[in-house]
């Protein structure tokens, strides 16, 4: 029986969980967090709550090492930073009972870690937004004169930032909101980046997935564009559409991973920036990504190839898929809409057409399997009586 333990079940793990559930996976489906709606998914035929992967990580490898009889020689399969951190580090155990794909910790933390994978960008010749290292006051004071408003503080570790202020960035429009976001950051343990803003809607954000079989070969690629975030401008996908490959994304991409000697899952963020017409790489993940369903949807199971290439030792190659198919996180969508609309730059039409395409696919309800929509939307309305950890600006 080919078995998946999936960890962490938001976005990402239910489309890992529905991609498998096409292949005859048995799933087991572990959550550490409230906001996993997908564990209530009929496609996890087993399910359990863990300890926190990085709050609670010796109890979360304990947890693991003591289920290993039962799921023994399962592969692991994870949708976020923190867990593959912590399987990272604990591999050396952890892999004497399951099949885990995730890079040692050297190379994890060239991507986890923006300031190394800026580096590795330069190093490639693959340009970026213009970003400053600040680690110190003395740091921001010597940039005072040079910085451009309005720009973002970025994270180094971005999981840890997201955890703690429930947001990717902050937005700063002046020198002492600069200083004050830098204070709140450096005060809470949190080493930040000055990033210029690549000027754009969201809708010039290009995401470029690709697998690196073990022989160091790309044996899938494909490519998505975002059309809406959550939240807008700085945030993750929650519409997006699959696209013909563009080969200067293939190319970085392919040259990005090759350079740190990376085999497996990953996907290369990028926007075009209108004043050069050159792709900016923003980000780089190597994990499953969030619109895994999508590119399972369109004909690139990248949870399936990588399954066959570790366990199976079989390439699978892909070398087509299906484009202009619309991908739609329908709660977030509604969501956003109603509150942000003014954010985006978006008329009636753009906000309807992907519901009226014939050519769409959601990321959080199917008609089979309808449970984890309703468990989303429970969420997201006890949310709304929560006040937000982001940081506030004037």
């Amino acid at each position: 029986m080919k078995k998946a333990i999936v960890i962490g079940c938001y976005i990402g793990g239910l489309g890992v969980m529905r991609s498998l559930a096409e292949m005859g996976f048995h799933i087991i489906a572990l959550s550490y967090d409230n906001k996993d709606f997908g564990y209530s998914s009929k496609y996890a035929h087993e399910r359990s709550k863990v300890p926190h992967p990085s709050g609670e990580e010796k109890e979360f490898v304990d947890f693991l090492v003591k289920n290993s009889g039962k799921w023994r020689g399962a592969t692991l399969f994870y949708p976020n930073d923190e867990v593959a951190v912590t399987i990272s580090k604990n591999s050396g155990d952890l892999s004497n009972y399951y099949r885990i794909a995730v890079p040692e910790w050297g190379l994890l933390k060239t991507f986890i870690e923006k300031s190394e994978t800026y580096r590795l960008a330069e190093k490639c010749s693959i340009p970026y937004p213009k970003t400053t290292s600040t680690r110190t006051m003395d740091d921001l004071c010597k940039i005072k004169d040079e910085v451009v408003y309005p720009c973002i503080l970025k994270p180094v570790i971005s999981h840890e930032f997201s955890n703690r202020f429930n947001s990717k960035s902050f937005v700063v429009n002046n020198y002492d909101q600069l200083l004050s976001g830098f204070r709140l950051c450096s005060g809470s343990g949190h080493d930040v980046m000055v990033q210029e803003i690549i000027p754009g809607p969201d809708s010039n954000i290009y995401e470029c997935s690709m697998y690196i079989s073990s022989n160091g070969n790309v044996t899938a690629a494909f490519l998505s564009r975002k059309l809406r975030q959550n939240p807008p401008q700085f945030g993750m996908a929650r519409v997006a559409i699959s696209q013909n490959m563009i080969p200067v994304l293939r190319e970085s991409t392919e040259r990005l991973l090759k350079e740190a000697n990376f085999t497996g899952i990953a996907q290369a963020e990028f926007k075009i920036d209108p004043r050069d017409n050159a792709f900016k790489l923003l980000d780089v993940n190597v994990r499953i990504f969030r619109t895994v369903w999508l590119a399972t949807y369109c004909g690139v199971n990248f949870p399936w190839i990588q399954y066959m290439d570790l366990v199976e030792g079989k390439q699978v190659e892909v070398t087509n898929y299906k484009e202009d198919v619309y991908w739609i996180d329908l709660c977030q969508d509604i969501a956003n809409t109603v509150r942000h609309h003014n954010r985006e730059n978006l008329g009636p039409r753009d906000y309807i057409k992907p519901y009226l395409s014939k050519h769409k696919t959601f990321a959080d309800i199917s008609s089979d399997d309808f449970m984890p929509f309703l468990k989303q939307i429970s969420l997201w309305l006890a949310k709304q009586y929560k006040p937000s950890k982001s940081l506030v600006t004037n």
